[in-house]
């Protein structure tokens, strides 16, 4: 299974690395200085190479203690769904496709 990561955050480590900063300030160093730091240009390409990868088709997974239709039975210790008619036993790092977050 692919690694799902931000793609700013891979952004912003490869401008770290250079130790330039944010990437719109590697971007500044590199337009400045091009002609005397040739291996800037390449961190540069990394960067725009990111940008220009797809992004995945996914979506946030609500787990059942943050759902709406999730409830707590304290005396029993047991967690249910109520989104069905009838009621059933949960875990509460579960979760399901028709999963709703809380408003909060």
């Amino acid at each position: 299974m692919d690694d799902l990561i931000s793609r700013q955050a891979a952004i912003d480590a490869i401008a770290n690395c250079t130790n330039c900063g944010t990437p719109d300030e590697l971007r500044k160093y590199v337009d400045k200085h091009s002609l005397e730091n040739g291996w800037t240009g390449g961190v540069l390409d990394a960067m725009e190479a990111v940008e220009d990868i797809p992004a995945a088709d996914v979506v946030p997974v609500v787990r059942c203690e943050d759902c709406k239709y999730h409830s707590f039975d304290a005396e029993y210790g047991n967690y249910w769904c109520n989104l069905t008619s009838g009621s059933r036993k949960i875990e509460r790092f579960d979760f399901c496709s028709y999963g709703e977050r809380k408003k909060a």
